[in-house]
């Protein structure tokens, strides 16, 4: 029989970054959920909030969704009035996409919402276990640079 403990590891490591992940996301998704805005959704509002305007091609990239999946997510995101899309005046094979006013409060409102609950998740820890979380996020972003 062949020897699994790398499968082992493996599973151990996606259960562990996924608990971490609810545990700080359980009450964004629930916001999301109000507004009715899914993940992919949720992740090309939040990389154009923090990265700007983006073309079509360029916001693919960074959200890891294909050309065609990426359309229909911004034709719900200007559906309900978050995102606008235009052609950029540069060059008219660009297509641009960028935030509205009510896709900019909305993500200001989200940003309140997660640091109050990150701080206040990372609060209830004693200061040693604070240290040695931080540490350990640390320790894991060096190590994911490496791999």
């Amino acid at each position: 029989m062949l020897d699994k403990k790398g499968f082992d590891l493996l599973h151990k490591i996606f259960d562990v970054l996924y608990n971490i992940k609810n545990k700080f996301t359980e009450d964004l998704v629930l916001e999301l959920r109000k507004h009715h805005v899914n993940r992919s959704e949720f992740v090309s509002l939040l990389n154009i909030y923090t990265k700007g305007s983006k073309s079509m091609g360029g916001l693919c990239k960074h959200v890891d969704l294909k050309l065609g999946s990426l359309t229909t997510v911004i034709d719900n995101l200007i559906e309900k009035g978050f995102v606008t899309r235009e052609f950029d005046e540069d060059d008219r094979r660009k297509i641009m996409v960028s935030l509205t006013e009510k896709g900019e409060k909305f993500m200001r409102e989200l940003t309140h919402l997660v640091n109050d609950t990150v701080l206040t998740k990372i609060d209830s820890l004693s200061n040693e276990e604070k240290t040695k979380f931080l540490d350990a996020i640390s320790t894991l972003e060096n190590i994911a640079k490496k791999l």
